[in-house]
């Protein structure tokens, strides 16, 4: 089985919009919707992590939009580890977890992924357990201890920025999760968990469009960008 899990938690503090970022719409779309839809064919079973007060909220949303035959709503943490950790927990609740089933995970403001970039994480984590999305550094990254002084500057050519969906198997992902419930908020993605257990994580090229909605400038270039694929007939 592929579960996509889709992390919907947060209140997007940095957007200063009235409502969560993720319910934000472009073009007439909640911006989480856009998400799924990438998702919802790719997918046996789609699950979506949001607060407790937004589940009714979100249930109708995907009703609405025709996307709640295999979607189901949980309550989500109160960071993107518990929240996945959550989804993970319902989906054990309710069915019989084989050792080939995978989980794709993906930030629900990550709208302008592409299904080749999903596919591609299907199949790298079905032959290696685990893979995840990201895209070369394209500006100078230097590093500091005290926000004040640079304390180095790494090679540019060995960096990477990370994206999502990041895919794991099943049950690795949640005997990793379960060693690490007591830190979860030192992790901000999978790759850093993964990491610190020494799994060694495929790399799917991402693509540069594939932005995280999290500030208004990139609410408008998503706007935008929509905008001109419209009209691109893309």
């Amino acid at each position: 089985m592929i579960y996509t899990a889709l992390a919907a938690g947060g209140i997007g503090r940095r957007m200063g919009a009235a409502i969560p970022k993720h319910f934000l719409e472009i073009n007439g779309k909640p911006i989480i919707i856009l998400t799924a839809e990438k998702f919802y064919d790719l997918s046996d079973r789609l699950f979506v992590g949001v607060s407790d007060n937004k589940k009714a909220y979100t249930k109708e949303l995907f009703e609405k939009f025709n996307l709640s035959e295999k979607t189901e709503v949980v309550t989500g943490g109160e960071n993107r580890m518990e929240t996945i950790y959550n989804i993970l927990n319902e989906i054990e609740a309710k069915r019989s977890v084989t050792d080939n089933d995978i989980v794709i995970t993906h930030d629900a403001v990550r709208p302008f992924v592409s299904k080749e970039i999903i596919l591609e994480n299907i199949n790298l984590c079905e032959k290696y357990s685990a893979a995840g999305t990201f895209v070369k550094t394209v500006d100078t990254i230097c590093t500091s201890q005290d926000g004040g002084f640079v304390l180095s500057v790494p090679e540019r050519s060995s960096l990477y920025n990370v994206q999502t969906p990041q895919t794991v198997n099943f049950k690795l992902l949640k005997n990793i999760l379960e060693k690490h419930i007591s830190d979860f908020e030192k992790y901000t993605d999978l790759c850093g968990l993964l990491c610190s257990e020494g799994i060694k994580t495929a790399m799917v090229n991402g693509e540069y469009s594939n932005i995280k909605i999290t500030t208004p400038s990139d609410l408008k270039f998503a706007e935008g960008f929509t905008e001109k694929n419209k009209k691109e007939g893309l």
